[in-house]
């Protein structure tokens, strides 16, 4: 098989691209890391607020209820999946359960050291409505 110069060319221009956009930075594409945290701070704080909508609505509470029918089924599928897979890996040998009967005083020493570190992220809120729970 012979190989032509344009053929080289082209897989060099190929390389080429790709090693450009592999270094690229995410800064480059207009936000990083922080700027995403920052936003979702600013969006967990604000109320919910509903948007405008010129559906009718009949149109809008039908597309509220699949949304929460489509969210219902999906977490049920997920945990059944998650079910059926630890189930497979503990009777092939590959996973041993040990039941945790601590929870609550674990939780009791736990929340003290969530609570300082949602303070020193400036998360309380976030905190206190995931302890509402």
């Amino acid at each position: 098989m012979t190989i032509r110069a344009s053929q080289w060319r082209r897989r060099g221009h190929t390389l080429l691209i790709a090693l450009l956009t592999a270094t690229v930075s995410f800064a480059a594409l207009g936000f990083g890391f922080d700027d995403v945290a920052r936003r979702a701070q600013q969006l967990a704080s604000t109320s919910f607020k509903q948007p405008n909508s010129k559906l009718p609505k009949e149109l809008q509470d039908a597309i509220f209820k699949a949304g929460k029918e489509a969210g219902d089924f999906g977490r049920q599928l997920e945990s059944s999946e998650e079910v059926t897979k630890l189930d497979a890996l503990e009777k092939a040998g590959k996973l041993k359960r040990v039941p945790f009967e601590e929870r609550d005083a674990m939780k009791k020493l736990v929340d003290p050291v969530m609570a300082s570190y949602a303070k020193e992220i400036g998360a309380e809120g976030i905190f206190e409505k995931i302890n509402v729970a």
